[in-house]
């Protein structure tokens, strides 16, 4: 059964149209270059003329602050009340960028078919993160290889992709010497955070993940787990972590050959 929640911005979601035409028209009525365009900052401040067509489009509610803001977001390809991490993880990988390699992706509230509902409007909701590092140049202020500890002159940066609520406006607050800034943005379903470059090893490399969601949840639900509950599913160098908050907490173990390794 799909899910109740509907929003005004669905008509458009729903289109016909590509995801490709679907960004570019975004784009069009904001008044930003597409994000895969050198020089384009990680944070784009929309013009007045932006705003007002923006405020046009989402008549639903989402409020025009100081600015409104796009960061670096995209439509989930497909149906995203049956968003399935695992069956679009090379889509996500794309995202991340040129060499990035997995570290950990965390699935919050999986059903049973293996997918998520990333419409539903409970709370906590339904959303997906995954953590990614590459190799990068050394900042121009870097120090020399020796003059920090474990420091052999490789730069990383973390990229961070989260997949959670379509259309939901969030608010940001930075602070800096010289005082405060805040900004609103919208998420089109998928959002990238890039972070500072940093001279350790983030975390380690996971290859791809291979197994099917509904295929942990099979075991689990022999495990005693309820068809009609929800798990979160974390996966990283150790391999994957079903949990279950019930009365009786249900913790199992899989490799990376989908098999259960602990009761």
């Amino acid at each position: 059964m799909r899910s109740p929640y509907l929003n005004p911005f669905q008509k458009f979601q729903q289109t016909e149209q590509t995801l490709e035409e679907k960004q570019k028209l975004l784009e069009s009525i904001s008044g930003i270059e597409p994000e895969t365009k050198k020089g384009l900052p990680k944070h784009t401040i929309i013009g007045c003329g932006g705003c007002a067509v923006l405020i046009i489009i989402f008549m639903a509610g989402i409020l025009a602050f100081t600015s409104i803001v796009v960061e670096q977001t995209w439509f989930i390809a497909g149906d995203t009340s049956k968003y399935d991490p695992i069956a679009s993880f090379a889509e996500t990988a794309a995202r991340a960028g040129t060499d990035a390699k997995l570290v950990k992706m965390e699935a919050r509230l999986v059903k049973s078919d293996g997918t998520l509902d990333l419409n539903a409007d409970y709370k906590p909701a339904p959303q997906v993160e995954f953590t990614f590092y590459r190799e990068v140049p050394a900042p121009q202020n870097a120090p020399p290889p020796g003059a920090v500890s474990g420091n052999n002159g490789t730069w990383y940066e973390t990229i961070r992709l989260k997949a959670h609520r379509p259309w939901q406006s969030s608010s940001v607050r930075s602070f800096s010497g010289s005082g405060s800034s805040s900004y609103q943005y919208v998420n089109l379903g998928m959002e990238k955070d890039v972070g500072t470059p940093v001279s350790y090893l983030p975390g380690t490399a996971t290859p791809p993940p291979a197994c099917p969601f509904q295929k942990l949840w099979t075991t689990a639900i022999q495990k005693g787990a309820p068809q009609n509950a929800v798990s979160t599913i974390t996966y990283d160098s150790n391999g994957y972590l079903f949990e279950m908050n019930l009365e009786k907490p249900l913790l199992l173990k899989f490799d990376f050959k989908c098999q259960l390794i602990t009761n």
